[in-house]
């Protein structure tokens, strides 16, 4: 699978189908905002006019999450691992290292106050 279709289908997956075409509309279908002059959803036909800058690393992580009652967020992950992700070297390796080992010790005694907690009652 070529890099474009990896992009779509973490795109539609996402959720972006309907952000296109909602922007689109809101736009006048004019000039295409994601570097299309027309979106063929399923179709092979669409070409990119700026190969490689089809998302920015915002859009690239961010995800839309729906809750029960309908309304979307926008979730983006830590900036430290945006940057891991985006630049994976071994200085932003040892950032992520270290926000992760800190975020799972917190992890883990807030699962020891529960079993505290538990064995009490």
């Amino acid at each position: 699978m070529d890099l474009l279709a990896k992009k779509r289908m973490l795109f539609v997956l996402t959720g972006g189908m309907f952000f296109i075409t909602f922007q689109q509309v809101q736009a006048g279908s004019g000039s295409g905002s994601y570097g299309f002059s027309q979106i063929e959803y399923f179709s092979a036909g669409a070409k990119e006019k700026n190969p490689g800058s089809l998302f920015t690393a915002d859009q690239l992580w961010s995800e839309i999450k729906y809750s029960a009652d309908g309304s979307a967020a926008i979730y983006r992950p830590p900036e430290v691992v945006i940057n891991f992700l985006e630049q994976p070297n071994t200085e932003n390796a040892k950032h992520y290292i270290q926000w992760n080992t800190a975020r799972l010790e917190k992890i883990a005694q807030a699962q020891k106050v529960l079993q505290q907690t538990v064995e009490i009652k």
